[in-house]
């Protein structure tokens, strides 16, 4: 293929992908900005039991929830909840009932009210508590941001690298690698996990997979399905270059023309001759 007609598939390939980028980018925004946000984070612990007849399989079971972050301006802050706060209930629904909480979540959007019932010292509280949008959590802005940028960042340089050297092996196979790290970039800023609870809710379950009812042991990768397949092209893409680089770097073996053949046949016998 011509250098020209590379550099158009090359400018039209790196348009769409940047196109793609900005719709999901987009997409997630306005998405996200219906979400409601509570503003804090109050932590469940956890109580583990063993399943009988089971080997490995164990049984969790949540109690109520203690504050431990608030962000400052946020609709938590501006309720009057504080740190050390014990969660009860949320709407009437027990903090131990994270299924249902996590329903209430889903449903709840930006300028609905939800009622804390709240423990603080002996003394137990109703709170109301209108959520906002997300993105005045200026931690989110921060995270989304910087993603991006990284993405845009391997979006150029692969670009620029390829459009000045379209015939360079090694320059199409950096492109590649480019390429999937921005789309691996922008698929991990627009994750569902980044966004923080709208209720506050958050537990921790290292090392156990969930199998419904029950949890059993076991690894976990904090990567979604997509950036997992990313990684793995990255991975595949980054040994092809490592390859390919090594082999650039080695004397190839010049191609003899009919000409040059001649004369080297002739030479050749010559040399037998006078031998």
């Amino acid at each position: 293929m011509e250098p020209k007609s590379k550099k158009i598939l090359l400018l039209a390939f790196t348009s769409l992908l940047f196109l793609a980028g900005v719709v999901i980018i987009g997409w997630r925004v306005v998405t996200w900005s219906q979400e409601g946000w509570a503003g804090m984070v109050f932590k469940l612990s956890p109580k583990y039991e063993k399943i009988e007849g089971e080997e490995g399989a164990i049984k969790i079971t949540f109690g109520s929830g203690i504050v431990y972050q608030i962000v400052h301006g946020s609709p938590a802050y501006l309720a009057g909840i504080q740190q050390g706060d014990e969660v009860l209930e949320i709407n009437g629904i027990r903090a131990s009932e994270t299924a249902e909480l996590d329903e209430l979540a889903a449903r709840s959007k930006v300028g609905d009210t939800v009622i804390y019932r709240i423990k603080r010292g002996e003394q137990e509280l109703s709170i109301p508590l209108r959520l906002k949008t997300p993105f005045e959590d200026k931690q989110l802005i921060i995270s989304i941001s910087i993603s991006t940028f990284v993405a845009l960042s391997f979006l150029l340089i692969g670009f620029f690298v390829c459009w000045n050297k379209p015939e360079d092996t090694r320059a199409l196979v950096f492109y590649s690698m480019s390429m999937v790290a921005a789309a691996y970039f922008i698929s991990g800023a627009m994750m569902q996990r980044n966004l923080p609870h709208p209720l506050g809710l958050e537990y921790d379950l290292p090392g156990l997979i969930n199998t419904g009812t029950t949890y059993r042991s076991g690894g976990l990768i904090n990567v979604g399905p997509a950036e997992f397949v990313l990684l793995v092209l990255f991975a595949v893409i980054l040994l092809h270059f490592a390859l390919v680089f090594h082999n650039a770097d080695e004397p190839q073996p010049k191609r003899l023309t009919g000409e040059n053949r001649a004369n080297r046949e002739g030479n050749d016998g010559n040399s037998s001759l006078a031998f």
